[in-house]
């Protein structure tokens, strides 16, 4: 068991009205958002950062169970959700994991409505909570072509497509995934609310996040935004909500034209959602 000050979990219903990016402080900090659900950190003091080495499937159980027992040493007050553990886990198995039980302040919107979820030591009151509102900030030039570097480079990814396309065809492989990065050079500091304001402005519908990465400070912040869920829990339901579909072609106009409608008319290709209860 790690020692801690004794905390109590408070929360104040913030109505639905708030917006959730207001509560997101920035770097260092921890926001995630879609439609009606997410969450948004602003700490101050007492956060528990838990951290281990390699992200493999042993330390990360071990990085769970650690969480989880922070958070049930916490002592619950008043409705509505509870505090979370948050934080960044790597692709890649050599980096190192993260998770955060915050001190203070969790903003969590959860079916439409928010909440200020705060952590305080039990005999002291909450401080009184104050958020940012989220102002676009003055527009900038565009890039420049030579701030924007494409990896591979067009010339590259044309050959990885043909080379993929020939290896398919010769049964070698039945399936690949190719992708390209662009590298840009800002020349500037780019502000993550700002960021993650405009990619939910783009496309509600995606899962907007931002969350701190690495343990060299200062952290650089990873922001993006996806129409995929890994995976969620409410309850006994576990739901899963990946997005992959394809269909295939046939060299024939018609046929290739069935093929494409058959794709876009379907449910599961166009919204997948698996979900399991037990």
């Amino acid at each position: 068991m790690r020692e801690r000050p004794p905390l109590a979990v408070r929360t104040k219903r913030l109505g639905p009205a708030f917006d959730l990016l207001a509560a997101y402080g920035g770097r260092e900090h921890f926001y995630f958002e879609r439609a009606g659900t997410g969450v948004a950190t602003s700490w101050e003091h007492g956060g528990t950062d838990l951290t281990t080495g390699p992200a493999d499937p042993k330390e990360l159980r071990i990085l769970a169970e650690g969480a989880i027992e922070d958070l049930r040493s916490l002592a619950y007050e008043g409705d509505g959700p509870g505090p979370v553990a948050v934080g960044a886990l790597p692709f890649d198995a050599t980096g190192r994991a993260s998770l955060t039980v915050s001190g203070r302040t969790v903003v969590r919107l959860q079916e439409g409505e928010t909440w200020l979820v705060d952590l305080v030591p039990g005999d002291r009151e909450p401080e009184p909570f104050e958020s940012e509102r989220v102002v676009a900030g003055a527009p900038h030039d565009a890039f420049e072509v030579m701030q924007l570097r494409a990896t591979p480079e067009p010339e590259g990814y044309v050959h990885a497509v043909s080379t993929a396309v020939q290896r398919i065809q010769v049964g070698e492989l039945r399936k690949v995934v190719l992708a390209r990065f662009l590298e840009v050079e800002a020349g500037r500091e780019l502000d993550p609310r700002q960021l993650a304001a405009r990619l939910r402005a783009v496309d509600p519908d995606c899962f907007v996040f931002a969350a701190p990465v690495g343990h060299e400070l200062p952290r650089p912040t990873l922001v993006g935004a996806s129409p995929e869920l890994l995976v969620a829990r409410h309850g006994r339901e576990v739901t899963a909500r990946p997005l992959a579909g394809s269909a295939p072609r046939f060299g024939d106009p018609k046929a290739d034209e069935t093929s494409r409608s058959s794709l876009l008319s379907s449910a599961k290709d166009r919204v997948s959602s698996v979900v399991w209860a037990k």
